[in-house]
């Protein structure tokens, strides 16, 4: 049974959730669900997605996406978590675009729990992965409070950078705003529930001024664990160059001397 998704077959009045499972460096065999449109839909339109380039909205732009699809989403998913042994994470990918623009996100989050829980893999973790911009926002916070792992995008430790690399929307808060926000959410985080942040390198964002405005804000924030990587797949923009894997490593090792010691710091 193959439930790789080829987003090429898509059709609008029925959608296809998942897509994997997939070997990831950072979540071992993770099932991607995806709730988003059938267009790119993002906050960012970063330098180095392969995508290439997003419809733009606001972090506050809101989709109502899916609803009248919950059962069957529940029953395709728990055919694979019945089918499939080597699962390790139950990934809300947003391979879309951002994920928390859809208003459904909680209800998708609770069914997915519920099939997960049904066919005894409560081992799975219920991953997400979110830019970090909307995190400011409640609506969106009082879903990813009920994640097991939040995995939060910062690859910028600077404004300058982050409109470089990220390219936000121009209603995006300031980098300071979106990391005070990631503050804010560690710390109402309850137990085990984890705050990661997924930070990736290329050359235009690994100077040794945002290296080390990065290990700033990474001690601000005291996330549970730090993900480091570098791109993998061609970019869509090809003027973008991923970094040695030498350099990645320097640069991971110079994070690690001086982070707090309650971060765990892995490179990819």
């Amino acid at each position: 049974m193959n439930f790789s998704l080829d987003f090429t077959e898509r059709v609008s009045t029925l959608k296809s959730f998942f897509f994997g499972p997939v070997l990831s460096r950072r979540l071992g065999y993770s099932l991607g669900i995806d709730i988003l449109p059938e267009k790119k839909t993002c906050t960012f339109d970063c330098l180095y997605c392969e995508l290439g380039k997003a419809r733009q909205v606001k972090p506050v732009h809101r989709f109502t996406l899916f609803a009248d699809q919950i059962d069957r989403f529940k029953r395709e998913l728990k055919s694979i978590l019945t089918s499939y042994t080597i699962i390790s994470s139950l990934t809300f990918a947003g391979y879309q675009g951002e994920g928390t623009l859809n208003t459904c996100l909680g209800e998708f989050l609770q069914a997915a729990r519920l099939v997960r829980d049904e066919t005894a893999n409560q081992d799975i973790p219920l991953s997400i992965l979110t830019n970090s911009s909307t995190m400011h926002l409640k609506d969106v916070c009082e879903n990813l409070f009920g994640f097991d792992q939040v995995i939060a995008k910062l690859d910028a430790g600077n404004q300058r950078i982050f409109e470089k690399i990220n390219r936000p929307h121009p209603s995006v808060p300031a980098l300071k705003e979106i990391i005070h926000s990631l503050i804010q959410f560690r710390e109402s985080l309850l137990k085990p529930r984890r705050l990661i942040l997924q930070t990736l390198l290329i050359q235009e964002n690994a100077s040794e001024q945002n290296i080390d405005d990065l290990i700033n804000a990474f001690n601000l924030i005291k996330p549970s664990g730090i993900q480091l990587y570098t791109i993998a797949r061609p970019p869509a923009y090809v003027q973008v160059k991923r970094l040695e894997s030498s350099r990645l490593e320097q640069i991971g090792k110079k994070i690690g001397k001086r982070l707090h010691e309650s971060i765990q710091l892995r490179v990819y």
